[in-house]
């Protein structure tokens, strides 16, 4: 339960897609970690990079999952 009170049906929505995603980038899938953006996704990364689309965050995705150091991060929603 959110914190602040009951959840809504859209607050339980975005959890479990972003459980999903977790997942996803937890296994090193690609596929799966995209799978819940919009083709037209806009997204400001950690660093302060800016990506565009779904298909150049599957790319960023690649490159991060083809590093042997990297294990997982975990994104929650506030």
């Amino acid at each position: 339960m959110s914190k602040r009170g009951p959840q809504n049906a859209a607050e339980i929505e975005i959890r479990e897609l972003r459980s999903r995603s977790n997942a996803a980038i937890a296994a090193h899938d690609v596929g799966s970690a995209i799978a819940i953006m919009r083709a037209d996704v806009k997204i400001i990364a950690s660093d302060g990079n800016f990506i565009d689309g779904a298909s150049a965050m599957a790319r960023v995705f690649d490159r991060i999952f083809s590093d042997p150091q990297f294990v997982t991060y975990i994104r929650e929603p506030l």
